[in-house]
């Protein structure tokens, strides 16, 4: 079974269930998240771990233009310093190897840049 073709199938379904307004905990907290922790001036923003894209959206809320691209968090496929911005909001505990990922982030990250994380325990 193509695992990745079963999810591409569903991620509508999946993308209207999570975006349904009070499901779960994002909604009462994710306002705190881009109020304290995310800067106001994000200047070039790199998500790691989008899921269904709800944090993408408040990003992309901040610009008029974005790209987004499917890739491995384990090895990102930019620059050193390349990111003002670094987000991940609840997805460095699903990845294989959360130190890895928080190498990559800091490896893409400006030396001033900020790495914003969520996670849950």
């Amino acid at each position: 079974m193509d695992l990745r073709k079963v999810w591409e199938q569903r991620a509508p379904q999946w993308r209207n269930w999570a975006r349904t307004l009070g499901h779960d905990a994002y909604w009462a907290y994710a306002g705190s998240f881009f109020a304290t922790i995310v800067p106001s001036d994000p200047g070039y923003v790199l998500e790691i771990g989008c899921g269904e894209g709800r944090v993408a959206q408040e990003a992309a809320a901040l610009d008029d233009f974005s790209t987004y691209l499917v890739t491995d968090a384990m090895a990102l496929p930019f620059t050193d310093e390349s990111f003002d911005t670094v987000v991940s909001y609840n997805s460095l505990m699903d990845l294989n190897d959360m130190k890895e990922g928080v190498l990559q982030a800091a490896r893409v990250l400006k030396p001033a840049g900020r790495f914003c994380i969520c996670i849950i325990r």
